[in-house]
C-alpha cells in the first residue's frame, strides 16, 4: 500500500478530515517529473553552501558574528524593544562581527547578498556574519528569503504580533544568558501520537519518534529521556510538559504529529494553524478542541523559560500563502492563506509572559512521510538525530539545523542527476521521494534567536 499512495501530515480543524487525501503515487510521479523538468533544468544552480575562513568554527558565535535584518520601516516600538537584545549580542562578539542590517520590499536573496557586499559562496563575518536573526512576518521578509539564506548562514526568526512580543523573548534570552542557574533539568522529552488505521502518524512514531528515543541520543549527552508516544501521546502530557509542571523540566522537547489546518482566510486559520494533534483524535471526520492543543490552550502561568522545542507538524512553523506542489496533472497549486504567517503556537511560546521558549524548530507548510522513510532506503533519520545531539551538545539552534540544509542541498543535487538519467516516460517513484525530501528538508525553519543555545554547563 505505502508503494501505490502518498501519504500527507494535517488535519482539519472544522471537519477532521485530513487536509490532503491519500494520492495516487503514479499520478504524482508524473505531475512531480513534468514539473521539475519545467522549473529545475539540468543546468540551473543547485543550490547555496556555507563557508566560513578557515580557522573560524561555526558554533562560535563570538567569531562568526551576529547580525539583525529590520525590514525597512520597523516600526520603532520594535526596534526599541530588540534594542537590549541587540546591546547583549554586540558585546559578546569580536569587533566588526557584528551588524545591523536593513531589508528592501521584495529584495531576493542574491539581491541582498551583493547589496551587503557579499556572494553566494562565502560566509565573511565582518562583512556580514554567519548567525543572522530576521525580524518580522513573511508579508515583509519572505519565508523564501529565508530559505535561500539558510543554505549559506545560521538563520533565524522573530516574528510577534505587536513589540510587547519582542521585549518579552528579548528579556527571556538575556536572563537565560546572564543568570547562573538555568530553569530546565538535562532532559528530553518524546512526544507523538500514534491514531488507528493512521499511517502518518504510524510511521512518524513508528520510524522517527521511536528509533530518537531507543537508543536515545540524549542519553548519548547524559540527557535522561521521557518518552510519550502512542497511546501516552495526550492532550495532557503535552500540555504537562509545555506548562513546566513538576521539577523535573525538559530542557528538550520533540513532538511528530498532524499539525492542525484550516481553510484559507477561515476566521480561526491563524490562531489554529500548525496546533497539535494529539492521541485523543476518533479519526477522520471528527473533531474536537480538546483533540489538539492550540496557542490559546498555553496558560500564563507556563513554565517555557530555557525550552527548546522541535515540532515535527504541517504548518507548525508557518504557513506560505500558496501550496508547494500541484500533486496532480489537473491541479492547480492552492492558496493556503490571503497572506503568508507565523504559526500561533511557537509565537506564544516564545513570548510567553512568564519567560520564553529559547527557540521552536518547526516546519513551513505540509511535512511528507516520504521524508522519513523514503522507498528501498529504509528510515533516514540523521539531520533529525544530528539536530537534537548538536542542540544537547550546546551548539547554537541556528547551526543545530545544517543537517536539513545540506539534505535539501543533496536532494536537489540528485533530482538533476535522475532528471538527466532518466529515458522512458513512465513515473520515477525515485524522483517523487528526492523531490519531497528535498522540499521538507528546505522548510525547517527556526524561530527565535539563531545564537540562542543550551547551557550545558550549567545543566544538572
Amino acid at each position: 500500500m505505502e508503494e501505490e499512495t502518498l501519504v500527507l501530515s494535517g488535519v482539519d480543524a472544522s471537519t477532521g478530515r485530513y487536509l490532503v487525501p491519500p494520492l495516487p503515487l503514479e499520478q504524482v510521479a508524473r505531475a512531480v517529473e513534468a514539473r521539475l523538468r519545467d522549473s529545475l533544468p539540468p543546468e540551473q544552480d543547485a543550490g547555496r553552501f556555507h563557508a566560513l575562513p578557515y580557522g573560524i568554527s561555526e558554533p562560535d558565535v563570538r567569531r562568526a558574528g551576529w547580525g539583525i535584518v529590520l525590514p525597512v520601516g520597523t516600526p520603532e516600538p520594535v526596534r526599541q524593544a530588540l534594542q537590549p537584545l541587540i546591546d547583549h549580542r554586540e558585546a559578546h562578539v569580536e569587533a566588526g562581527c557584528f551588524h545591523v542590517l536593513d531589508y528592501l520590499p521584495g529584495e531576493k536573496a542574491e539581491e541582498w547578498l551583493v547589496r551587503h557586499g557579499m556572494s553566494s559562496g562565502d560566509v565573511i563575518p565582518s562583512l556580514l556574519p554567519y548567525y543572522l536573526l530576521l525580524v518580522g512576518a513573511p508579508t515583509e521578509i519572505p519565508f523564501d528569503f529565508q530559505y535561500v539564506l539558510s543554505g549559506q548562514y545560521a538563520v533565524g526568526r522573530l516574528c510577534f504580533e505587536s513589540a510587547d512580543g519582542y521585549a518579552r523573548y528579548a528579556r527571556s534570552v538575556i536572563d537565560y544568558e546572564r543568570a547562573s542557574s538555568v530553569p530546565t533539568k538535562k532532559r528530553v522529552t518524546w512526544w507523538g501520537p500514534r491514531h488507528p488505521g493512521d499511517t502518518a502518524t504510524a510511521l512518524s512514531a513508528d520510524y522517527l519518534l521511536t528509533p530518537l528515543s531507543e537508543p536515545s541520543v540524549a542519553r548519548a549527552h547524559g540527557y535522561d529521556g521521557v518518552s510519550f508516544i502512542g497511546e501516552a501521546g495526550t492532550r495532557a502530557h503535552l500540555a504537562e510538559v509545555l506548562h513546566g509542571r513538576g521539577e523535573q523540566r525538559p530542557t528538550l522537547l520533540f513532538t511528530a504529529s498532524h499539525g492542525m489546518g484550516m481553510a484559507p482566510g477561515h476566521a480561526l486559520q491563524r490562531g489554529l494553524q500548525g496546533a497539535l494533534l494529539c492521541q485523543e483524535w476518533t479519526g477522520p471526520g471528527s473533531i474536537e478542541s480538546t483533540h489538539y492543543l492550540s496557542a490559546a490552550d498555553i496558560a500564563d502561568d507556563a513554565r517555557l523559560h530555557g525550552l527548546v522545542a522541535f515540532f515535527f507538524a504541517c504548518f507548525s512553523a508557518g504557513t506560505p500563502r500558496k501550496a508547494e506542489f500541484a500533486f496532480l496533472p489537473e491541479q492547480i497549486p492552492a492558496h493556503l492563506s490571503p497572506q503568508p504567517f507565523v504559526a500561533a503556537l511557537p509565537q506564544r511560546l516564545l513570548s510567553h509572559p512568564n519567560g520564553g521558549a529559547l527557540a521552536v524548530l518547526g516546519h513551513v507548510e505540509r511535512t511528507w512521510a516520504y521524508s522519513i522513510r523514503p522507498p528501498r532506503v529504509g528510515p533516514r533519520l540523521h539531520p533529525f538525530r544530528n539536530c537534537v545531539g548538536r542542540i544537547l551538545n550546546g551548539e547554537p539552534v541556528g547551526h543545530a539545523v545544517r543537517d536539513f540544509r545540506d539534505r535539501f542541498l543533496m536532494a536537489t543535487l540528485l533530482q538533476r542527476e535522475l532528471l538527466g538519467s532518466q529515458k522512458s516516460a513512465g513515473p520515477s517513484l525515485e524522483l517523487v521521494s528526492r523531490c519531497f525530501e528535498g522540499t521538507d528538508a528546505r522548510n525547517y525553519v527556526v524561530l527565535g534567536d539563531p545564537a540562542v543555545r543550551v547551557r550545558v554547563e550549567l545543566l544538572s
